[in-house]
């Protein structure tokens, strides 16, 4: 998960009334929470905490993509924005499954190349992990989503 500073401070307000009794909580998982809104606000782009009750858990956070722990992040690292031309490898890799198990139509590259700017991406880390065309009907007022992945 990540957890941008501002909502980490009122995760750190929600439990700190919730566990107001519990010493052990209130001076660890809280304290570490603190540690990494400030390490954050300070400049690094992002902290892992990590639970240590979770047996393999630092092994799972760094060698699986979506890590086991929590993030506080500066940014996130997912973003959406409007798929390019440089994009097309990644989304045929994406789909590629989807079209195998007949979710998706089939698409080959140069329809994708043709329409890229109908596409929006989901990146994270650099690499592609969801997309969607909209095609418009502007007579119509009517719009249809297609290749959702």
């Amino acid at each position: 998960a990540e957890l941008l500073p501002i909502e980490a401070e009122h995760v750190i307000k929600t439990l700190s009334e919730k566990h107001a009794s519990d010493s052990d909580y209130n001076t660890g998982t809280l304290r570490f929470l603190k540690g990494s809104i400030a390490a954050c606000r300070a400049g690094v782009p992002r902290s892992h905490l990590i639970s240590y009750k979770v047996d393999g858990a630092l092994i799972q956070e760094l060698f699986s993509f979506d890590g086991i722990g929590t993030q506080v992040v500066m940014a996130s690292a997912e973003q959406v924005r409007q798929a390019g031309i440089d994009d097309i490898g990644g989304i045929l890799e994406l789909i590629h499954p989807l079209e195998e198990q007949g979710i998706l139509v089939r698409r080959s590259r140069e329809q994708l190349e043709q329409e890229i700017g109908k596409f929006t991406i989901i990146e994270k880390d650099g690499l592609i992990i969801g997309c969607a065309a909209l095609y418009p009907y502007s007579e119509e007022r009517k719009a249809e989503m297609a290749c959702v992945a």
